[in-house]
This record gives structure tokens, sequence and C-alpha cells, in this order.
């Protein structure tokens, strides 16, 4: 999904880089979106690659595939670590306050799974796929 023009041409980009390799990628607008996902929210959406034979996968494996990917990455992984605050400074994460103190982060991403919607709400965001869902910022 794509909610400002630099996205949809980067999909536009993938979708034909996609076909070119036997891909079946469609470009489709918010209003075909929603059709084809009502729950998905799309009020700030404007267009999305749509290749229906995309698949499911199961949480947990994908879980720590990004975990693994993150880590290669130089991530640092803290686990049973509850963020009590999400650090925003002048619109920037800073970083995320837990009980054992302030975690300092240029990245961080929401995984709660169902609850993402509402960690985000917090922050004024909006995350328009419904659970289990994944922001990055």
């Amino acid at each position: 999904m794509a909610a400002t023009e630099a996205r949809m041409e980067e999909l536009r980009r993938g979708s034909s880089m996609g076909r070119s390799f036997g891909l079946d990628v469609e470009m489709i607008d918010a209003a075909e979106a929603k059709r084809r996902v009502p729950l998905l929210e799309v009020s700030d959406v404007l267009g999305a690659a749509w290749i229906a034979s995309d698949g499911m996968t199961n949480p947990i494996d994908t879980a720590r595939a990004f975990a693994a990917g993150a880590r290669q990455g130089g991530a640092k992984i803290l686990e049973r670590t509850p963020v009590n605050r999400i650090v925003i400074d002048k619109g920037r994460l800073v970083g995320l306050e837990t009980a054992e103190g302030l975690v300092r982060a240029e990245k961080a991403v929401i995984c709660t799974g169902m609850w993402s919607r509402n960690v985000a709400a917090n922050l004024n965001w909006t995350v328009p796929c419904m659970p289990p869902s994944i922001f990055m910022w």
C-alpha cells in the first residue's frame, strides 16, 4: 500500500519488475483495495500493488526470520522488556522508556500483534492494517 506519490512510484516500479519475472502483479486504487480487503483503513491510501498469488505464513516463523535478519543487520532485540512509553522529540523517535530506563534508538518496531493499532494511535499514527500488524518508523 502507498500513502505518498513517492511510495506509489516505488510500487509501480516494483510491480513492473515483478511482471518481468512472471509475477501476476496488479496496481489497484484505494477503493479496490478496500473492496478486496474490507477491514483495511484506506483514508490515507493512494493505491496498492496486488499479487493474487501471495500467500500466508506462520507468524512465529515470520517473527523469527525478521529477528534473525535484524540481528544480522546489527539490531539489538530486548525480550521481556515492556515499553512504558515511546519517546518522541520534534516528531522523531529518540528512544523507548522501559522499567530498566531509557533505551535510545533511532528506529524501533511496533510488533504488538492485534494491539499495534492502539499503540500507534497513542502517537496519533494510523496503522492501516488489521492484526497481526507490524509497523516500522
